[in-house]
């Protein structure tokens, strides 16, 4: 018998494989059904019940159909030992609640304003209820010069902001500027490393006693979703009587007037109710009146360069409290769709769970996703 060749210094050996320590997991579920909140058609994987809640709703809804259990097979699920499982909410789609931000207002595209509301992050009851607060940060960035820049049209004049004595100012970051009785506001277009930054718009605000006004006729009531021409009359003390709407307004008209409401007062002025007594056809509300303008010419400022003896960053919080729920709030949020943390940014359900932050937006999406914050912009977006 011929013996095979052995190489010097080599062996082989066959060593059996050793069975696995871990099964595979068992315990993963998938739950499809009615629920409060949440995004249709998308399998969201949740890990317990406070995320359930969060991003689900708390309690099993009426779907129409019949009553949604799958919010209390769920936490049944977690109660006996599951870890994981993966939520599908089924149903038909409707529109999202919307919820007006109080104190806040909007520039439309013809630069007129409005009251600035969002809304809910998906359609469901889980809103319906849903309050919410606004609070301003001013954080001070030192003083600084505004500078007017004469463009080939001088109705279009760039204004930049020389603010190199202050911290660094980063791109769509809002920044108020006081120059003697007025407010300006602009928006920083584009950082720069030696802090001499482009604003991409220049507005001046100018307060007004209600003696200033022509009580124009009639003034415009605009709200989320309704716009309405009422008669302005000023009383004592600094009330006002909203009246006489046209024929064919709801009789209940003056309950639907509430604090942070806009009032369009003509010639570039607005009011913003603080106070509504509502009454049978009208309505006596407190207000407080503004001219807004915004700056298109060197000329207007009153010269080519103004210092300015304060800036001051603004950044927006926002707080939301549902009945039953916790009290949740977004800090450090920017008012231009630039501004990395830009309140219009906010994602909806869809956004957040059904694919990726875009570039830049990573910080904000995480700062809403746990627990879930319950609005999203008025797009809904999240672009």
């Amino acid at each position: 018998m011929i013996q095979p060749r052995r190489l010097s210094g080599v062996s082989f050996e066959t060593v059996a494989a050793s069975p696995r320590g871990e099964l595979p997991r068992t315990d993963v579920a998938a739950l499809v059904g009615y629920t409060s909140a949440g995004p249709f058609d998308l399998p969201v994987r949740v890990l317990d019940s406070v995320q359930l809640a969060s991003i689900f709703g708390e309690e099993p809804v009426d779907s129409g159909v019949g009553d949604g259990l799958l919010a209390s097979a769920a936490r049944a699920y977690f109660r006996n030992g599951g870890e994981a499982v993966w939520i599908v909410r089924a149903g038909a789609p409707s529109e999202a609640s919307r919820v007006a931000l109080p104190g806040l207002l909007s520039v439309g595209a013809s630069g007129g304003l409005a009251p600035c509301w969002m809304r809910a992050r998906s359609p469901g009851t889980a809103f319906d209820q849903l309050r919410v607060t606004t609070e301003l940060t001013f954080d001070s960035r030192g003083a600084g010069t505004l500078i007017a820049e004469a463009s080939s049209e001088i109705a279009d004049a760039r204004f930049t902001l020389d603010a190199r004595a202050g911290a660094p100012l980063g791109e769509g970051e809002l920044i108020l500027m006081s120059l003697g009785d007025h407010a300006l506001y602009g928006v920083v277009e584009r950082a720069h490393p030696n802090n001499r930054c482009p604003l991409s718009s220049l507005h001046r605000v100018t307060p007004l006693a209600l003696s200033e006004l022509l009580e124009p006729e009639p003034v415009l009531w605009t709200a989320p979703g309704e716009r309405l021409a009422l008669t302005f009359t000023s009383h004592e003390g600094g009330a006002c009587l909203l009246s006489r709407p046209p024929p064919g307004t709801p009789k209940d008209w003056p309950n639907r007037l509430a604090p942070g409401d806009v009032i369009e007062l003509g010639s570039g002025c607005y009011g913003v109710l603080d106070e509504v007594a509502p009454g049978a056809n009208s309505a006596l509300v407190q207000l407080r009146a503004f001219r807004v303008e915004r700056l298109r010419s060197v000329l207007s400022l009153g010269g080519a360069i103004r210092a300015l003896p304060s800036l001051r960053r603004l950044e927006l919080t926002v707080n939301t409290l549902s009945p039953g729920g916790a009290d949740l709030r977004v800090s450090g949020l920017g008012f231009h769709p630039s501004h990395p943390r830009a309140l219009l940014a906010l994602p909806n359900d869809d956004a957040l769970y059904g694919a990726r932050p875009p570039e830049g937006r990573e910080a904000l999406y995480e700062a809403v996703r746990h627990p879930r914050f319950p609005l999203a912009d008025r797009d809904a977006t999240g672009a």
